[in-house]
């Protein structure tokens, strides 16, 4: 067999990870197979020729937030449909859409042009594996067949990687959100993680790239800084923190599947959908808050207005996280740690529990392939 892995690793530590964990888990299942690895944001007939794509006898599409507008041609170009034979495969495959309340979720709906695709992919194939329920959810609701619930391929970790829960919390990781919308109530997080542990090692990972607002935080506060940037090895980073607090999925996915302990505030339906499967170790901000319409397309268009990225846009995000944020998750964090210290992180214990039931569901989409 020769299986063809398309992957989003360009930049974001999360994507190298997601990458690493879904080749473990597609060489576990089928030993004997050949694996080449592609890039999912270029056609594929760029990268191949045509007798080389003949001789796939499959295509994986790992993780990724892919049910998104126009999610082919536009996130995965692959080929034009009428010409691809291998069959398709998307593993751990997520939504991505902003605001995530709950009248959001509910009405939330995929574009035509990638239903149609989606439409097209279960014909198929007996499984569209989901990182998450609510991505499975807003499959159902489409009328697309077969979304199950797998998991994030991020959340399998080998046994060589797990270790124990902290006995007392010596070095904390904080991660930044992405959307500046979140800026004042990150930097505000930041500052009680150092009061709450204020003998701890703190320690700001960016996982796309430095944002200066958080690196003048962490100066200000004695914290170090880290880029881990563009590679899966910066994960280890995780391996030696008591715990993680922050915004980045895949630092909680990582912390959390080696038996580490972490708190997520969700940025998105990404977030959301994590808190959701895995026990809430953390702050859904949308949950109290249904927003009008024109608000939410505001918050929608803020990524884009307000990039911190860019230098021209970078006061525009803060100066707006400032009236439009979701408020200061602090005290309902703290409240979380207090309990979870007090009983030894038994919420923690049973992610594993999770997981593992999980894991059947991940097998079953693994032995679709041929």
């Amino acid at each position: 067999m020769r299986f063809l892995v398309l992957h989003r690793a360009l930049r974001n530590a999360g994507d190298f990870l997601i990458r690493r964990r879904a080749i473990e888990l597609i060489r576990a299942a089928r030993p004997a197979a050949e694996l080449v690895e592609g890039q999912a944001w270029r056609p594929l007939e760029e990268q191949f020729t045509a007798p080389g794509l003949e001789r796939f006898d499959a295509i994986v599409i790992c993780g990724g937030p892919g049910f998104q507008p126009r999610m082919h041609p536009g996130i995965y170009p692959l080929m034009p449909l009428d010409r691809m034979r291998a069959p398709l495969f998307l593993l751990s495959m997520g939504s991505f859409f902003f605001p995530a309340d709950r009248d959001s979720i509910a009405s939330h709906r995929l574009d035509r042009e990638t239903v149609a695709f989606l439409r097209w992919v279960s014909r198929r194939v007996p499984m569209i594996s989901t990182r998450d329920q609510l991505s499975a959810d807003l499959l159902e609701r489409e009328g697309i067949d077969g979304a199950t619930m797998t998991g994030d391929v991020a959340w399998y970790a080998s046994a060589t990687e797990m270790r124990p829960l902290p006995t007392r919390i010596e070095h904390v990781a904080f991660t930044p959100p992405a959307n500046p919308l979140f800026f004042r109530d990150g930097i505000a997080l930041l500052h009680t993680v150092r009061r709450y542990a204020p003998a701890a090692d703190l320690t700001v990972v960016f996982h796309r790239n430095r944002q200066e607002p958080f690196e003048q935080a962490a100066r200000a506060l004695g914290a170090e800084t880290v880029d881990i940037s563009g590679s899966v090895e910066g994960f280890r980073h995780y391996d030696t923190t008591s715990l993680h607090i922050g915004y980045r999925l895949h630092a909680h996915l990582y912390c959390l599947s080696t038996g580490g302990v972490s708190y997520l505030v969700a940025e998105d339906s990404r977030g959301v959908g994590a808190l959701q499967t895995l026990g809430n170790l953390g702050v859904d901000p949308f949950r109290k808050r249904p927003a009008p319409t024109m608000l939410r397309r505001v918050w929608s268009a803020m990524p884009r207005l307000g990039n911190p990225a860019r230098r021209p846009t970078r006061p525009i995000g803060l100066a707006v996280s400032r009236v439009l944020g979701y408020g200061d998750p602090s005290s309902r964090l703290t409240a979380q740690l207090d309990r979870d210290v007090s009983d030894g992180f038994a919420r923690h214990r049973a992610v594993g529990d999770q997981i593992a039931a999980t894991r059947t569901a991940m097998d079953r989409a693994l032995q679709m392939l041929p």
